[in-house]
């Protein structure tokens, strides 16, 4: 399965879970010659193995793409956050959140335990339910595919795009994967560093 591929299934949309996703690309490509003649793993054969290698050590090679001072500066001027995202609570976002100490600026984080996958707009309801805040054009969900911007749509929210890091190696990647954003509703699509949120907040 080759990256393009996995570009393409995220670009469609529906594809919030990492583990769901993975064995509908293992199924969709599964060359059944090549296997002799057997039938492609079952969903939770293909979760047991993702898992075995994501938390044997897979987990470490990510990082925290944001600039960080972006968190510091949005928290202390007032600006209230929250994390919504289809990995699971524990171990995965909670470790992440601590292993890159920003746990605190967050009031509220809903993870895939709590409700529906994006492009639901559950998960971002949830999460303004928990903070006391009204949906409308003074909140904006960040995200990095046509599912988060859905969910924001959907919920009465901005959606604004950031394109992922491995696409900007590529200026025609770049410019494919913004335009993916903008066609999915995107409002604006911002830097990866994030940079641009407190010009944006008015900070």
């Amino acid at each position: 399965i080759s990256f393009e591929q996995i570009s393409q299934a995220k670009a469609a949309g529906n594809a919030n879970n990492d583990w769901k996703l993975s064995h509908r690309l293992i199924v969709a490509n599964w060359d059944r010659a090549a296997h002799n003649g057997q039938d492609p793993p079952l969903y939770e054969e293909v979760k047991d193995v993702f898992e075995e290698l994501y938390q044997g050590g897979l987990w470490k090679t990510e990082n925290f793409i944001p600039d960080p001072t972006v968190l510091s500066s949005l928290a202390s001027n007032g600006i209230r956050m929250a994390v919504v995202t289809g990995r699971p609570r524990n171990p995965d976002c909670i470790r992440f959140l601590r292993e890159y100490d920003i746990e605190r600026y967050f009031d509220a984080v809903i993870c895939m335990d709590d409700a529906p996958p994006k492009p639901s707009p559950m998960p971002l309801q949830m999460a303004l339910e928990r903070m006391g805040i009204k949906a409308g054009p003074s909140v904006a969900m960040i995200g990095d595919t046509v599912d988060d911007i859905h969910a924001a749509k959907a919920a009465g929210c901005i959606g604004l795009g950031v394109v992922a890091p491995q696409f900007l190696g590529s200026e025609s990647s770049r410019r494919k994967e913004k335009q993916l954003l903008l066609d999915a509703g995107a409002q604006q699509v911002v830097h990866p560093s994030l940079t641009e949120l407190p010009g944006l907040c008015g900070i």
